[in-house]
């Protein structure tokens, strides 16, 4: 006589445990993928900020022709330059009719709003050091009050206009994720115009 097999199948307990082993498997995924993804809206941002300094102080050094404003086809008097407000989530690349010119007597350049989407602009800075010891913002670094704005030349040097104190030799501010906490810096060294800039840890 041959025993016969009553076909099997899975359990309810059975089916329960795999059930929850997929779904946490999936939420550890998911969590990692969205901290790697505001993670990288940060250094997008961040990279903005570099490039937009960058393109200011190289249109001012290559001589730029601006045809828009109060400028006719000639290369603004002042240069050009970027502003930054505290609390802001945008940066402005604009031309300066005078060295000194606040963004609200320039014009801003074409393309020249940058926004960023969840990232703010939560501090600004400026230091008197000539040899900077903390990152912006940090040890030997006051605050410059709400905006920033910096002008370069066409002789390699930058001009920054804030509303808290003077004699500053390095600019500089904070971004930060709004909903990570994460930081980057930058700064610029007024005497070169020279922009730097990195993630806080």
């Amino acid at each position: 006589m041959s025993a016969r097999f009553a076909p099997h199948g899975f359990t309810m307990i059975e089916m329960l445990i795999v059930s929850v082993i997929l779904i946490t498997i999936m939420s550890v995924v998911i969590a990692s993928y969205r901290t790697g993804q505001r993670s990288g809206e940060l250094e997008g941002s961040f990279q903005q900020t570099l490039n937009a300094i960058t393109t200011a102080r190289a249109k001012s050094l290559g001589g730029e022709i601006f045809t828009g404003g109060p400028f006719v086809n000639e290369f603004p008097a002042g240069g050009y330059g970027v502003h930054f407000d505290k609390g802001s989530n945008q940066v402005t690349i604009y031309a300066a009719d005078a060295p000194d010119t606040t963004l609200t007597s320039g014009a801003v350049v074409g393309g020249g709003f940058i926004n960023f989407a969840d990232i703010t602009v939560v501090d600004l800075c400026g230091s008197d050091q000539s040899v900077l010891t903390d990152i912006p913002c940090g040890s030997g670094w006051t605050s410059i009050g709400a905006s920033l704005e910096v002008v370069f030349s066409q002789a390699n040097e930058a001009t920054a206009s804030y509303s808290i104190g003077s004699g500053a030799r390095f600019v500089g501010g904070l971004l930060e994720h709004q909903k990570t906490g994460s930081q980057a810096y930058f700064y610029i060294a007024l005497p070169t115009g020279v922009v730097t800039g990195n993630f806080t840890l």
